[in-house]
């Protein structure tokens, strides 16, 4: 383990990247974590102090013995990876066992590939207070293996959900499109197992389909 000081803003690029760290106290004072910073490390869970502001790519990308995240109540938003990010191999957790993920009410959102064939995840929840506005290309898509993840419940202030961002997953019997939802992108929900498809009323903003098969190979959609 190591132990850094108080008073450090940041944790820098590939910080340690691919070391045989076990452990790991992310400092109260830091606010960015930046691209792959603990990457291939050998950590097992990890805190998210309350001043982190942004969490970039690949930051636990390859923590194949990484199994929970907590994060610290706070008011600054939190970026968990960038929408810009266009490499499978950068996704956020991609490789971690995380199994279940409660999206922290300050996060605003969830980068590209953040949890990219991720096979060990089975549950994705999103408060009544949840402040997630958009949810990243392929940010819970599985190309490669078999999906667990069958429980999803979206927040009341996603707007956007990218191209491919659940492609593929077996995300639920029901699933609900809450009413912030303004844009929906092609292949976002291809060959789920979604059986019962929920449009909440009330909507003030028009919804628009981008592109095609949004919901397509879902077989037993009814």
């Amino acid at each position: 383990a190591i132990a850094l000081p108080e008073g450090i803003t940041t944790l820098s690029d590939n910080l340690f990247y691919n070391t045989g760290l076990t452990s790991f106290v992310i400092p109260e004072s830091v606010t960015r974590v930046e691209f792959a910073a603990l990457a291939g490390t050998k950590i097992t869970t990890i805190h998210i102090p309350a001043n982190v502001e942004f969490i970039g790519d690949a930051a636990f990308y390859g923590c194949t013995n990484m199994t929970g995240i907590t994060f610290a109540d706070g008011d600054k938003p939190l970026e968990l990876g960038t929408l810009e990010n266009t490499k499978a191999a950068d996704g956020l957790f991609c490789g971690t066992k995380l199994a279940t993920f409660t999206v922290p009410n300050r996060v605003i959102q969830i980068g590209a590939y953040a949890f990219h064939n991720q096979t060990s995840l089975t549950t994705v929840t999103m408060g009544a207070d949840c402040q997630l506005t958009d949810i990243g290309r392929y940010a819970f898509a599985v190309e490669s293996g078999t999906s667990k993840l069958t429980s999803l419940t979206l927040g009341p202030n996603v707007k956007n959900i990218l191209a491919y961002a659940f492609y593929k997953s077996k995300v639920t019997n029901t699933l609900t499109i809450p009413k912030s939802v303004e844009r929906i992108e092609d292949r976002a929900f291809q060959s789920a197992n979604i059986k019962q498809l929920i449009f909440e009323a009330g909507g003030t903003a028009p919804l628009t389909m981008e592109g095609k098969y949004t919901f397509s190979g879902n077989a037993n959609l009814t």
